[in-house]
């Protein structure tokens, strides 16, 4: 959507939740998790803020938001472009690694 209402982030918790149940049934498992990805510099998607919804919805986060502290250069989003580069990716999932305890680093 051009702008973000509360009835966008009442589906999301809808549609997580239901993500979060049916890998359950599915999986035998609880092992679900929800990846908040780094905000673009422009959006005005808060990640802190729907982190902490699904937080208190009992579901475990990963909450990135913030792992890019800056773009400067246009190393993780092309200007006018919100989608992330190939190095951003990198980065993401060096710390996903690193935070799930893999032992194996991602080539």
């Amino acid at each position: 959507p051009i702008r973000l209402r509360g009835r966008h982030f009442k589906l999301t918790d809808a549609i997580v939740l239901t993500a979060a149940a049916l890998f359950e049934q599915q999986f035998d498992s609880k092992d679900f998790w929800v990846l908040i990805y780094p905000e673009h510099p422009s959006d005005e998607f808060n990640g802190r803020e729907m982190a902490a919804r699904f937080a208190r919805n009992g579901l475990r986060v990963l909450d990135y938001s913030d792992l890019f502290d800056s773009n400067e250069g246009g190393y993780f989003f092309l200007p006018y472009d919100p989608h992330p580069t190939a190095k951003a990716h990198r980065e993401l999932t060096e710390k996903l690694v690193s935070d799930l305890h893999f032992s194996d680093p991602v080539p």
